[in-house]
């Protein structure tokens, strides 16, 4: 009898071998692939928490911007008035100095044209 093996054994010996070969990668591929696929949930779970964090400090910088224009706008509006004020006061106590001066140039204007004039009459009168 001949020692070989016939050709369908072969054949079958050498599939069997390779689909060994073939599952073992595939499993090595799934084992893999769980690996990725844990991986990215891990990230995702990951990045969803970071990008909460940073949610949660755009609400907080924009409350506090928020909060810091409102409190310069309401120091602008208190010192706008405190300006208004003043300068309606420095106004007033110009405009009543400028009426004393006024009176004052008035009166010695008064004074002076009455005295030129009782002296020209004087003049005319007595000369």
């Amino acid at each position: 009898m001949d020692s070989r093996k016939p050709r369908e054994e072969v054949l079958i010996e050498w599939f069997l071998g390779d689909s060994k070969e073939i599952l073992a990668d595939l499993q090595g591929a799934v084992a893999a692939a769980r690996e990725v696929h844990q991986s990215m949930q891990e990230a995702g779970a990951s990045l969803a928490s970071t990008v909460e964090d940073a949610r949660a400090e755009l609400v907080t910088a924009n409350r506090e911007l928020t909060a810091a224009i409102r409190e310069t706008e309401a120091r602008h509006d208190k010192a706008l008035e405190k300006l208004d004020r003043q300068a309606k006061s420095l106004l007033a106590a110009t405009q009543r100095r400028t009426v004393w001066v006024a009176a004052i140039c008035a009166g010695i204007a008064g004074l002076a044209g009455g005295l030129g004039g009782a002296l020209l009459f004087y003049r005319l009168v007595a000369g």
